[in-house]
């Protein structure tokens, strides 16, 4: 039993989730930049 059709709300949990990993990444390099200006 192999499970060919993939429900439609696969994709879009993706790209939420590339879109949270960007902002995090994003939030990191804004704590260094500020880090590196404060110090």
């Amino acid at each position: 039993m192999m499970k060919v059709s993939q429900p439609p709300n696969k994709p879009k949990q993706q790209s939420i989730g590339m879109i949270v990993l960007f902002f995090i990444l994003m939030m990191g390099i804004l704590a260094m930049m500020i880090l590196k200006g404060g110090v």
